[in-house]
């Protein structure tokens, strides 16, 4: 939950650093998509839609297309 709460401040952050200076903080936006691939690796347990436990680090997930 804390990171969940870390990462939404960080988007915030983040929106005010493409606002003023037109692009992304690389830093910011690992730190968002660490969390992101957290959230998808656990979210099917949370909301019981399996039984399988997720481990504390997540597997290697893709949450963007690649071109």
């Amino acid at each position: 939950m804390v990171y969940g709460i870390i990462a939404g401040i960080c988007m915030f952050i983040q929106w005010f650093v493409i606002l003023i200076l037109g692009r992304r903080s690389e830093g910011l936006s690992n730190f968002i998509k660490g969390y992101l691939v957290y959230y998808v690796h656990v979210i099917g347990y949370v909301y019981w839609m399996t039984d399988d436990r997720p481990g504390i680090m997540p597997k290697a997930t893709e949450i963007y297309e690649k071109k």
